[in-house]
């Protein structure tokens, strides 16, 4: 996809994320999303079949951003743990949004474990499940994190499992 298309998509998301800061999922019309946008309705089905497939372009949005952050972690652990709290600091706001989506089949943490096995599975290998239950752990609790205090909560949630994180612990 080129970068304007990316872009256009990529907006329309935000859009979405915005309205789900204001109303709930299933208030939110397909005309609400076009008209904050400000596109037409050809160009949001040019991206979208629906709002079932903007949702799952949303998660796949958040998705995209944290594996960036990821792919880019190096040896020096404080670089990595800043990187994960500048990104949890930074992104909230588009998660909160997602997880007050209430439905008997979407669970905001679950969704993005799903599409990044979908998408990304050649990273399965590194526990992406640990991953999403401790960005969900992060992103639920409203405090702003850093380095040392991830590391520790890491530690923490996880014992039995410090190799998989051993690019995010100080210890």
């Amino acid at each position: 996809m080129s970068s304007s298309k990316q872009r256009t998509k990529d907006y329309i998301i935000k859009a979405f994320l915005s309205l789900l800061e204001q109303k709930s999922y299933a208030e939110i019309k397909i005309e609400e999303v076009i008209l904050k946008s400000e596109i037409s309705k050809s160009t949001f089905y040019k991206y979208f079949a629906g709002k079932e497939s903007l949702l799952d372009g949303a998660i796949l949005y958040f998705c995209i951003r944290y594996r960036n952050v990821m792919s880019n972690l190096s040896n020096k652990k404080e670089k990595n743990l800043q990187s994960v709290a500048n990104f949890i600091n930074n992104n909230r706001d588009d998660y909160l949004s997602l997880s007050k989506i209430n439905s008997a089949t979407f669970d905001v943490s679950l969704s993005i474990c799903s599409c990044w096995k979908k998408h990304y599975p050649e990273d399965c290998k590194y526990n992406i499940y640990y991953f999403c239950y401790i960005m969900n752990e992060f992103f639920l609790d409203l405090n702003r994190y850093d380095a040392e205090t991830i590391s520790n909560k890491i530690v923490t949630l996880f014992p039995s499992v410090r190799k998989t994180f051993a690019l995010f612990t100080i210890k």
